[in-house]
């Protein structure tokens, strides 16, 4: 009995810092990715990311395979009995792979207006590889570059909260 109450305590405290993160990404996300840089010399110029955003047509690829069309929110959909874990998202320079990755992440911190594939999802991690560059985690990584400096979480339990 003592281990079913256990087990209970900890999966709602799992949850309860789960909320906390998703509340600090959905505001991080809110607050840097609205707006898309498209000259990066000139950071002040930015254009609204929901008015400017054109839906691009991507390919849902596995191995050698070509692939069929999907739209930008059905690379989200689950797979098989599991769902996607990772999504690598790869093209040639200026393609346009870094602003879907910024939709996709903006669209996720407004659930309200989000694609229920989208909202599906409980976290969202979006990462640059420099941003990987000088840490020792992922967990660093997302404290360091996407997380407030004040937020309680430590590296440790943003790790253990990804797994």
């Amino acid at each position: 009995m003592d281990y079913q109450l256990d087990k209970l305590a900890m999966s709602s405290l799992i949850e309860e810092k789960t909320l906390g993160l998703q509340h600090e990404l959905r505001t991080h996300y809110d607050d840097k990715l609205k707006f898309v840089y498209t000259m990066p010399w000139l950071p002040t110029e930015g254009f609204s990311l929901k008015e400017t955003f054109v839906q691009r047509r991507l390919r849902l690829t596995s191995g050698d395979s070509k692939g069929n069309e999907v739209k930008m929110d059905e690379i989200l959909a689950p797979v098989g009995e599991g769902r996607n874990k990772r999504i690598l998202v790869e093209g040639d320079p200026a393609q346009g792979k870094s602003t879907i990755c910024q939709a996709l992440a903006f669209a996720w911190s407004h659930p309200d207006e989000a694609t229920e594939k989208i909202k599906s999802f409980d976290l969202v991690i979006l990462l640059h590889a420099g941003d990987l560059r000088g840490q020792d985690s992922v967990g660093e990584a997302i404290k360091k570059h996407l997380l407030p400096i004040d937020c309680g979480i430590p590296s440790r339990q943003l790790e253990e909260l990804l797994q």
